[in-house]
């Protein structure tokens, strides 16, 4: 996972993940799986166990009202450090590593500058 990884990134390599790329990573990621396996549902159960099991918890909003979502992955994802949804993504791609290929990938990217 990119936050375990020995070597830490060189300081002038960023990972910055706003809101609004987060916002549209989450659908474009939802339409690859549906097309390939049809339950995202399961999918985000998946991905969240093992990253339960890597940090022993997933983050969420302190405040109930300020919370995203009452999936407590798709909530840990809008919380979470930018490393994490790194982490996410690459937990992502292992779980369906023919789901969306370069397309998922070209999509995800629409609108950034």
């Amino acid at each position: 996972m990119f936050t375990q990884r020995n070597a830490p990134p060189p300081r002038e390599l960023r990972h910055d993940i706003p809101e609004e790329v987060r916002s549209r990573l989450l659908p474009v990621l939802e339409d690859a799986v549906l097309e390939c396996s049809g339950d995202f549902g399961v999918f985000l159960e998946e991905v969240a166990r093992i990253l339960f099991k890597r940090y022993g918890g997933l983050s969420q909003s302190g405040y109930v009202a300020a919370r995203r979502s009452k999936n407590p992955f798709v909530e840990h994802f809008f919380t979470c450090h930018d490393e994490q949804v790194l982490d996410f993504l690459e937990v992502c791609f292992q779980q369906q590593p023919s789901c969306g290929g370069q397309k998922t990938v070209d999509e995800s990217a629409l609108g950034e500058h």
